[in-house]
């Protein structure tokens, strides 16, 4: 027997464990409360879906695909027709909606200070920091950090003694990752202590001393800047899943500028006229 888009898209909602289903009476389930059994779930959304399409989309419209919202395109009703318009027009500009969360997530957290700190930056991505800020640091910036880890309490020196360790690991892996390759990018490769790209080997201390003290400050602010941004383009990119919940961002509306989401969609719906 033949199932129709209607039943095929109630019953993918139906069996994914993400999606709230009410009950007949339309009273919203606690989550973490025991879910309706399937056949329960199914029943409700479909006849919520055939009797109330206006509310079933204003339900679950965000959590349609194009295919399953031009089902409701048939319908000769205005606010069906909006909500489809609305819920598509989402589809096709997520990607920049998913650009504008994450942008607006950076904001936060650069205001916040912790995520895009120094200390953190380095901590996720240890060769890039070396590279550009670490092997350039003053020596009141070291003497800084050594008297900050020693004001902790010894939980908080023990952990930072942990971190440090998985930094350091983190960072032999890069070197090495970077090094084992026969790829052109050697921009991207360390240098060996007579500033050959790409060669690994022992690090030559003294020739790093050399570098740092010989470094001026305008071009060591101009590096971290530079290491800065990069790390922000890295945030942005979405390549910082191993640190960071990138789906909680992505799909949450508070992040959206409303009046500017809402004006976009108005004009959308009053053009198709």
């Amino acid at each position: 027997m033949a199932v129709d888009p209607l039943q095929r898209l109630c019953l993918r909602l139906a069996e994914d464990d993400e999606v709230v289903v009410g009950s007949r009476a339309d009273k919203t389930q606690q989550r973490g409360a025991p879910d309706p059994a399937l056949e329960a779930r199914y029943e409700f959304l479909f006849n919520l879906a055939a009797d109330e399409p206006g509310r079933f989309l204003t339900r679950y419209g965000s959590t349609l695909t194009q295919p399953e919202l031009q089902v409701f395109s048939v319908i000769d009703d205005y606010e069906v027709s909006f909500l489809v318009r609305k819920y598509k027009d989402r589809l096709t500009n997520q990607h920049s909606l998913v650009k504008n969360r994450r942008y607006m997530a950076m904001q936060r957290l650069l205001a916040e200070g912790t995520y895009f700190s120094l200390e953190e930056m380095q901590r996720r991505c240890p060769w890039l920091y070396d590279a550009m800020v670490g092997q350039y640091v003053t020596d009141e910036h070291l003497q800084a950090r050594i008297d900050a880890h020693n004001r902790g309490t010894w939980a908080e020196q023990l952990l930072s003694q942990v971190e440090h360790s998985q930094t350091n690991l983190r960072l032999e892996a890069e070197v090495y990752m970077s090094g084992g390759g026969t790829g052109d990018d050697e921009a991207s490769r360390p240098e060996d202590a007579d500033g050959d790209p790409g060669a690994i080997g022992p690090i030559d201390f003294e020739a790093r001393e050399t570098r740092r003290l010989a470094m001026p400050t305008e071009e060591r602010e101009r590096l971290e800047g530079e290491f800065r941004s990069l790390m922000e383009q890295r945030f942005l990119a979405g390549e910082d899943e191993e640190f960071f919940n990138y789906r909680e961002i992505d799909t949450d509306e508070t992040l959206d500028d409303l009046k500017t989401r809402e004006r976009d969609e108005e004009e959308a719906w009053f053009d198709a006229d």
